[in-house]
């Protein structure tokens, strides 16, 4: 074989090889993102300092935010639409104020119902507050914690319906394709406040959606802490909910698919070519 012919050849087949490269990547997206459930805590209310918020936190509290993300994490929380969701904070009608600092063991009233201890301690006090961002319909945390997996951990607490259990929402992780990472956990009857455990890599996009049909979906606080390589709590699928908003649970992609589908278009690819040039070749005698 000529050496201009060996020469077309490879050129022919680099052309191929990053044509289907690049195709591969588009219909096949692989994701770095990793995500399980580890973890659900009951007990320890508002009192946090200690246990959670190591390494960071955000605590919601309009107009007045304890927000100290670690630097290696980037977070918006966005309502249904994808605007910054909204902050509030609940009116304690032991005081008739809303940010009132209060003993975490002092009396936290909301809507004639009693709630002690159940607001987030403010950082570095002996005084708490109750506050959360809130939807009618989803709530979304994009969050990137990056490569090194870490312990994220939400609060819950549905501060304004004690008797009623208004509230009923579902936890998933999804990676920025909208691929399902950790399936839904259903949420209720958490009006004493709970903790949902993570360890989370990458760039993953964490989904509260209401599934009561009324209430609104809620997050009191987000922690940051070190992961512990704890055991995968699994998850049983959640009751289906005609009030829930749509949601695409495909599972994620699997790297080693697009990999072998890659490696074989480009052996087909690199054939084709010799074939191609070998016809040429002959045709031009």
């Amino acid at each position: 074989m000529k050496k201009s012919n060996l020469k077309r050849i490879l050129s022919i087949s680099l052309f191929v090889v990053m044509l289907v490269s690049l195709l591969v990547t588009a219909a096949f997206p692989v994701s770095a993102a990793s995500a399980k459930f580890v973890g659900i805590d009951k007990t320890t209310q508002g009192n946090w300092e200690g246990k959670y918020g190591s390494e960071g936190y955000v605590i919601p509290v309009a107009g007045f935010p304890f927000d100290n993300l670690p630097d290696y994490a980037t977070l918006d929380v966005l309502n249904f639409v994808g605007n910054s969701a909204p902050r509030h904070t609940w009116l304690n009608e032991e005081t008739g104020e809303g940010n009132a600092p209060l003993l975490l063991d002092a009396e936290y009233e909301v809507n004639e119902h009693d709630y002690n201890g159940v607001p987030l301690m403010q950082p570095g006090s002996i005084f708490c507050i109750a506050s959360c961002w809130y939807d009618n319909n989803v709530l979304t945390a994009k969050l990137y914690v990056g490569d090194t997996a870490k312990k994220v951990t939400l609060y819950l607490a549905d501060i304004d319906s004690r008797d009623e259990n208004i509230r009923k929402m579902e936890v998933a992780i999804f990676d920025t394709n909208n691929n399902v990472i950790v399936p839904a956990i259903t949420v209720s009857e958490f009006f004493a406040g709970e903790y949902y455990s993570f360890e989370i890599s990458g760039d993953v996009n964490i989904k509260v959606t209401n599934v009561a049909g009324i209430g609104n979906a809620a997050i009191g606080g987000i922690f940051f802490d070190p992961a512990e390589g704890g055991e995968e709590i699994k998850i049983d699928p959640p009751s289906n909910n005609e009030n829930k908003p749509p949601v695409d649970n495909k599972p994620a992609e699997k790297t080693g698919d697009s990999i072998y589908l890659f490696i074989t278009l480009a052996v087909v690819s690199l054939a084709g070519a010799v074939v191609f040039v070998s016809r040429k070749r002959v045709s031009s005698k």
